[in-house]
């Protein structure tokens, strides 16, 4: 019927019966509960091109319903279109023409238009005004058919009522939108594919009315692939003919034929069923294909991803921190990452063929968690779970997996995985997962990183044989996070054979909020111990100053170790060779894998135990004496005039200063004595003969107050000046006494300082 209501012919304009493609739900402006009086909305929202023209039939309607009060007679209201769209006033809209109820349009004088309609006033190119005639309670809604033009809108186009203070309510309502193109090309899935296999169906969607056109649709693919089979495509309800599809190495030509497009929706094209075959030289990655043709889109898209029959292995978030030396008291503390292993195309894994993961040999893999399995054949997660509890024993880094369950057809595999690890007390650094064997699952993935419970820090002094009570520096341990150290467990540091603690020293925290009990703390035997009463919910800092030490004579030279550790520390250690497990077994289950099955017999060091019962052992002290007494501690500076010393860099005193007299310089001979290497109870005093001996390596040197014969292993040396009393200490010219014992010895004269070497 035509929309000219010519001859005083009815012009029923009716509503497309089929929805346009892209239309959202009507569009109702909002407004107050206390004004409405009329409902309006739009009932369907166009995707249209920027030359858009309605055709014989409006496919989209403004509604206007009655809300609180009734339409009247002779009321008046305007619609007005956006810049860039305008009304079809010379084909469909004429001034006097009458639109009843349901959309239809009559001509002025037409007999048959009901008297409940609404009457065109006058209209323009952007403004249509409307009023209401023969209005009655039947007459509780209109339908207004919009018959419009694009003349270079772009984005959305809303109508605007105004109600020009009639008892409608005013708003703004989109009706259509202006698409940027004209199709849009889809994949439903980036398959990753090997040679010849299918890829995804591929999408062409109309993204205006009318705007793909009769003609060819073209497909290109990359060079060194081509099309392999021929596709099924589809265009609504129809099926393009075979010989309408045209292959050629790496196009794809399909033919759309006249009366296959439909002009009153929006058109898709669905090409389906596509297989691609690859050079042997063609590189593998994303394979993008161009799309072109009549009335479609230029448009480059990534249709499938071209790899080789491989593996994924990969670890998606971040790896957590672990503390080393944990059980599974709290099994979180044992969790890594979540591995995702994936084949990269179908096919790619070999059923029949062993898996290995390998990790760190400072690990043990003491359970598992499954997930996310997905394209194997029925049955497949419960397979393997049975071969995860099958091979892990909890008491080695390895697993072997043999006989993977076989695939869906044509699905590729995959599955996640989380560990559960008990790492040795003193490691730490990256946890791995190296993936390798001949199934074809290959890769190595970080899944955790190991850290000590605490940091240990120790201000080293160095310290002599035979000597008790010798001050040494602080020791302060700070936690790794919170909560590090356990709680009713204990701190430990353990010294080397022949070292004690002299006494206990001060505990306290300095940092953070752990609690001690500082009535534990005991220093015994070599061992100075406390107790943790809380754990801290801040990572915090214990010091530990004030500590003295006591050695043997039989103590080596070189560093003296302490170990620190303790049940504060270490909870998977197998102490002194017990039998009792580290790993509890009120804990059933450990992820996936259940504890009873475990084999908890035969063996001192079971599941997740190491014989390693510390985090660090770190260097506490130097001794800089041998076991003999005799060696010297360092280069010692005196200074002239100032009773402080350097020994090795720590500053010491004396009693009585250095000076310097006939342009030598004295020291004191307990001083000097010591400066090259001697022990105070190898000086010697003779009250009687006022002489001083001197014994070091095996030699005896002797001086005489008031004479200046140095005598060394019997034999008599003249010196340039005499030993004297000053002060009531014996003092000795340096040089003379350290060339006598074998002392290097420098002056320096800016400085008024002398280094015995």
């Amino acid at each position: 019927m035509s929309k000219q209501p010519t001859m005083k012919k009815v012009l029923n304009v009716m509503t497309t019966a089929a929805l346009v493609g892209g239309v959202v739900a009507p569009i109702v402006a909002p407004i107050s509960a206390d004004a409405a009086n009329s409902t309006n909305l739009v009932d369907k929202v166009l995707h249209v091109d920027n030359d858009y023209k309605t055709g014989d039939t409006a496919s989209n309607h403004i509604i206007i319903k009655e809300d609180d009060v009734q339409f009247k007679d002779g009321e008046t209201f305007r619609l007005t279109l956006p810049s860039g769209v305008k009304w079809l006033k010379e084909d469909v809209y004429k001034n006097g023409s009458k639109i009843d109820k349901n959309g239809n349009i009559f001509a002025s004088d037409d007999s048959q238009a009901p008297a409940n309609h609404l009457r065109i006033v006058s209209v323009t190119d952007n403004d249509m005004e409307l009023e209401f005639n023969g209005m009655s309670d039947a007459a509780d809604s209109f339908t207004i058919p919009m018959f419009f033009e694009v003349d270079g809108a772009e984005g959305e186009l809303k109508v605007s009522l105004d109600a020009k203070g009639s008892t409608l309510t005013s708003g703004q309502y989109t009706f259509a939108i202006v698409s940027a193109g004209k199709t849009a090309t889809t994949v439903s899935e980036v398959k990753t594919i090997g040679d010849g296999d299918e890829i995804g169906t591929i999408r062409i969607d109309e993204l205006a009315l009318k705007s793909m056109e009769q003609g060819k649709v073209t497909l290109t693919l990359p060079a060194k692939f081509k099309w392999a089979t021929q596709p099924t495509v589809t265009i609504g309800n129809k099926t393009v003919n075979a010989t309408d599809i045209t292959l050629n190495d790496n196009k794809l030509t399909i033919q759309v034929g006249d009366g296959v497009l439909s002009t009153e929706k929006l058109n898709t094209i669905y090409i389906s069923g596509l297989k691609i075959d690859a050079d042997k030289n063609a590189a593998y990655g994303d394979i993008e294909v161009q799309v072109s043709g009549d009335g479609i889109t230029d448009q480059d898209i990534i249709v499938a991803k071209y790899a080789d029959y491989s593996s994924e292995v990969s670890v998606k978030d971040e790896v957590p921190t672990l503390l080393a030396g944990r059980n599974n008291t709290d099994t979180k503390d044992l969790k890594t990452a979540e591995v995702l292993i994936k084949e990269e195309v179908a096919g790619s894994w070999l059923s029949n063929r062993d898996v290995q993961i390998e990790f760190p040999s400072w690990v043990k893999v003491v359970g598992y968690e499954i997930s996310g399995v997905k394209g194997f054949a029925a049955g497949a997660e419960d397979a393997l779970k049975a071969k995860f509890n099958t091979e892990i024993k909890g008491d080695s880094n390895e697993i072997e997996l043999n006989n993977l369950p076989g695939q869906a057809a044509g699905k590729t595999r995959e599955f996640k995985v989380k560990f559960y690890v008990s790492t040795k007390a003193d490691a730490a650094g990256d946890i791995t997962a190296k993936f390798s064997g001949k199934a074809g699952i290959d890769g190595e993935v970080v899944v955790a990183k190991a850290v000590a419970p605490v940091n240990v820090d120790i201000a080293k002094a160095n310290v002599k044989t035979g000597i008790k009570n010798q001050a040494i520096g602080n020791v302060t341990l700070t936690e790794a996070a919170k909560g590090a150290l356990v709680k009713d467990g204990k701190v430990e540091l353990r010294l080397t054979d022949g070292v004690k603690f002299s006494e206990k020293p001060t505990v306290k925290v300095v940092e953070g909020n752990l609690d001690i009990d500082k009535d534990s703390i005991n220093a015994e035997n070599g061992v100075l111990s406390f107790r943790v009463k809380s754990e801290s919910t801040r990572a915090s800092k214990i010091e530990i100053s004030g500590v003295k030490l006591d050695l043997d004579r039989a103590v080596a030279q070189g560093d003296i170790e302490v170990e620190v550790g303790g049940s504060a520390l270490v909870q998977n250690a197998d102490l002194a060779g017990s039998t009792a497990t580290a790993f509890t077994s009120a804990n059933n289950q450990i992820g996936h894998k259940p504890f009873d099955s475990f084999d908890l017999t035969g063996s001192s060091i079971e599941v997740g135990e190491f014989d390693k019962n510390y985090v660090a052992k770190k260097a506490i002290a130097t001794v800089v004496t041998p076991a003999d007494g005799n060696a010297r501690v360092g280069d010692v500076v005196f200074t002239v005039g100032k009773t402080t010393y350097t020994e090795a860099g720590v500053e010491q005193t004396m009693d009585v200063a250095p000076f310097i007299e006939a342009s030598r310089t004295y020291l004191p001979v307990r001083y000097v004595a010591k400066s090259v290497g001697v022990e105070g109870s190898k000086i010697l005093w003779d009250e009687a003969t006022r002489q001083v001996t001197i014994i070091k390596d095996g030699q005896i040197a002797q001086l005489t107050i008031g004479s200046n014969i140095l005598t060394l292993n019997g034999a008599k040396i003249t010196m340039d000046t005499k030993a004297k009393v000053v002060n009531g200490r014996t003092v000795l010219p340096l040089r003379a006494v350290a060339t006598a014992l074998g002392a290097n010895v420098a002056w320096n004269e800016a400085d008024q300082t002398v280094t015995v070497k």
